[in-house]
């Protein structure tokens, strides 16, 4: 989908350089991409844009929240967690300065583990666990 986006906003650049209006530019895109394409405010924006001088493709930043799950983050609470897997969610939000929902995300997500009652525990089992599970539930099928 965003593959898409950025193909069309390339077009609607090529149409820009050369000295295609609006609405002719509109109606190549729909020629091209059919009911896929952008809608005709996304393709007014982009095209003043362009027409204005910008070249790139992709979005602006945008204010507000940065994205806290970033490499180098994963790798801080993976450490921290790593440390003392003991750590409470609200130990990691505050040493990692993260809010609680990416703390808990990060350890859920990221690096697959779950909250045992007393420790962080990886989120997979091994080969010898899921046979055990296997064996205990078919003596658990014995015995009814």
């Amino acid at each position: 989908m965003l593959q898409l986006r950025l193909q069309q906003r390339s077009d609607i650049r090529f149409c820009v350089h050369s000295g295609l209006t609006q609405n002719e530019t509109k109606l190549r895109l729909e020629a091209i991409y059919g009911r896929a394409t952008l809608s005709q405010p996304t393709i007014h924006r982009w095209w003043t844009r362009f027409w204005s001088g910008e070249q790139e493709v992709r979005d602006r930043p945008r204010p507000g929240a940065t994205l806290k799950r970033t490499a180098e983050k994963i790798q801080e609470v993976r450490d921290f967690v790593d440390s003392d897997p003991k750590t409470s969610v609200s130990e990691v939000t505050r040493f990692c300065d993260v809010s609680k929902e990416t703390a808990h995300t990060i350890i859920r997500k990221d690096l697959h583990q779950t909250k045992c009652p007393a420790k962080w525990l990886p989120h997979n089992l091994t080969q010898q666990n899921k046979e055990r599970q296997v064996h205990q539930a078919r003596a658990a099928l014995q015995m009814v």
